[in-house]
């Protein structure tokens, strides 16, 4: 009987532990208001209740949020006991559209540059050939003085036209070179900036009866913001102005 005692004592903890596990919530943002200064935010999802207490868990908040203003509420038979914000470090964010956007513009600039650096080789290479050949033929005796200008003439013109393809490609490669510097520039400052945490909101929840339940989670986020912009038209000086209200808005939660 003492050999079985262990296992006898593990088969309840192993089933304490699964129930234990808070249920995921996935929820979308269906409306974000602006402010001068940071954002308020609300999502919406829907989650399965148990009878008894559960916990549930919405995950993929931005880790700029300020846990003082978060709000749950629920529709349903069932009571919220606690709401805690936490950050997860482990799961990160996927990378932003920007970010990756600017990724593939950076290897495909990387890869023009490498192709148009392999071509003014080549040009190089056979501008070479030419003047070395050119050389051969000048030390060369019994030519015909037709013969001889005859392949003066396709080496000067030959030249001319390598000339001119390197100094195209040269100026291609610098203005790819350029912009590739500007890109790594901006990826650098992105990848500088960005957080890669994830947060966090677990929730609580003591139903009297198995449910399915409608969630409204809102928060407020920094890292947001607007400022107003004018546009003052005219058509003639005895016209009225015609100014038109905008609002730029940024974000980086």
């Amino acid at each position: 009987m003492l050999k079985y005692i262990p296992l006898l004592l593990l088969l309840p903890f192993s089933t304490l532990q699964a129930q234990s596990l808070p249920t995921p919530v996935e929820t979308k943002i269906e409306k974000v208001v602006v402010f001068r200064s940071g954002a308020q935010v609300i999502r919406k999802g829907n989650a399965s209740l148990a009878t008894g207490k559960s916990q549930l868990i919405f995950k993929g908040i931005s880790p700029k949020i300020n846990p003082q203003s978060i709000q749950v509420k629920g529709e349903g038979d069932f009571t919220v006991l606690s709401v805690v914000h936490q950050i997860n470090i482990l799961e990160e964010q996927k990378k932003r559209t920007e970010i990756d956007a600017l990724e593939q513009e950076q290897k495909k600039l990387v890869e023009d540059i490498q192709r148009e650096k392999a071509l003014l080789e080549v040009y190089k290479q056979e501008e070479a050939m030419l003047l070395k050949n050119q050389d051969i033929k000048g030390e060369q005796t019994g030519l015909k003085t037709s013969d001889l200008r005859e392949a003066l003439d396709f080496h000067r013109q030959r030249q001319i036209e390598i000339q001119s393809k390197k100094l195209d490609l040269q100026k291609t490669i610098k203005e790819y070179g350029e912009q590739l510097g500007k890109i790594n520039k901006q990826l650098l400052n992105l990848n500088q900036s960005k957080d890669l945490s994830t947060g966090e909101v677990l929730v609580a929840i003591n139903s009297k009866t198995a449910l399915n339940a409608a969630f409204t989670l809102t928060y407020f986020v920094q890292n947001a913001a607007w400022y107003p912009t004018y546009d003052i038209r005219v058509k003639d000086i005895d016209k009225p102005l015609v100014i038109d209200y905008k609002a730029n808005v940024a974000q980086a939660s």
